[in-house]
């Protein structure tokens, strides 16, 4: 009875949690709210602090999240496990599940990085032909990204290339927005686009190397669906493989059995 009070409590504690923190997201979005910004500025003055903001930067900013969330998270969520399972559970488990909730956002911040990556990839060639076919009509730079942020399909990939296309407009500055846009997008092709774009406006050539990244992107993508498959037709050819062995053992285990006891019968 205890336990299932405990965690009528606890299901009531996290609604009331989440809800509590969007109620703030939203305040310090839309009322310029930040309560906690002479601790922030004290955090900023801490080392890996540049890194932290990257991070939460490629990861999107979960849950809104900034350098003073991810810190008090690492404390409310041990404490929180703490105050829920330390008369349910051994201590043992109670220890490991604090651990756990410890490194929860770090795992939320990876799996977010990942999920992102995926995406970037997938997008990436539809991105670049677009700014490849813009290019070639003669349209401005910032278009041409808004253009193409409306041809992905990704959210994560719209979002970026938004702010990519403000950026530009801000700054006018070719170079510093596509080294922002790699370093939050953190794939290889960004990078490569960043510095052949930049040798192209060097050169004047920036369409013929639009033109050699698409092509290049496009025939990796196919190698990569190719891949996909072949390792798709090992997985069924391996489930049909173990559901045939399991269909024989179900055929085969009456036989074996009535086998078994006739032999007992007969020697024992």
């Amino acid at each position: 009875m205890l336990t299932f009070l405990s965690g009528i409590f606890c299901g009531f504690g996290c609604y009331f949690a989440i809800t509590g923190w969007y109620t703030y997201v939203l305040r310090c979005r839309f009322y310029n709210y930040k309560p906690f910004a002479p601790l922030e500025d004290k955090l900023r003055e801490l080392p890996g602090q540049i890194r932290l903001r990257q991070r939460l930067d490629q990861a999107g900013r979960p849950l809104r999240m900034r350098p003073l969330h991810y810190y008090l998270l690492h404390i409310a969520v041990p404490l929180f496990l703490w105050c829920f399972l330390r008369q349910a559970v051994p201590a043992i488990n109670l220890a490991a599940a604090m651990v756990f909730g410890f490194f929860v956002v770090d795992i939320l911040i990876y799996s977010c990085c990942q999920e992102r990556k995926k995406a970037f990839k997938m997008d990436f060639p539809i991105f670049l032909e677009t700014v490849e076919l813009a290019a070639a009509a003669g349209l401005p730079e910032e278009q041409a990204f808004l253009l193409a942020a409306e041809n992905v399909r990704s959210k994560a990939m719209k979002e970026e290339l938004a702010l990519l296309a403000a950026r530009l407009y801000a700054t006018k500055d070719p170079s510093e927005a596509l080294r922002v846009f790699s370093e939050r997008v953190t794939i290889a092709e960004a990078k490569i686009l960043e510095m052949a774009l930049g040798q192209g406006e060097k050169t004047g050539k920036v369409e013929a190397v639009l033109e050699n990244i698409t092509n290049s992107m496009f025939n990796r993508v196919i190698a990569m669906i190719n891949v996909q498959e072949k390792a798709c037709e090992y997985k069924i050819m391996a489930a049909l493989f173990i559901l045939l062995a399991g269909i024989m053992n179900l055929l085969f285990q009456a036989y074996f059995t009535d086998l078994n006891i006739g032999l007992q019968g007969i020697f024992g």
